[in-house]
């Protein structure tokens, strides 16, 4: 069983992870979200990093360790992936 702490720090590593998103453009992020399986964060809610925050915020526990494995994490157009690793 996954315990509350391991959450926490599944969820500080991804928000590490997908910090980089924030340097897309905000049309690109939307679809990057899309991609990736993250919800969609408008851009009204704010800042490209506010929004990367926010979405990440709002993927349900039960769905981090798919984000984390990289079933989720895709390279983006012109990215070689998330951390700089090549998939």
């Amino acid at each position: 069983m996954v315990g509350s702490s391991d959450r926490s720090m599944l969820r500080a590593l991804l928000d590490t992870a997908v910090a980089p998103l924030s340097d897309l453009t905000h049309t690109v992020l939307s679809q990057a979200f899309e991609r990736l399986g993250m919800p969609v964060i408008p851009q009204s809610a704010g800042s490209k990093s506010t929004r990367v925050e926010l979405s990440l915020q709002q993927v349900p526990d039960t769905e981090l360790p798919g984000l984390a494995r990289g079933r989720q994490i895709r390279p983006l157009p012109g990215r070689t992936g998330l951390g700089g690793r090549s998939p």
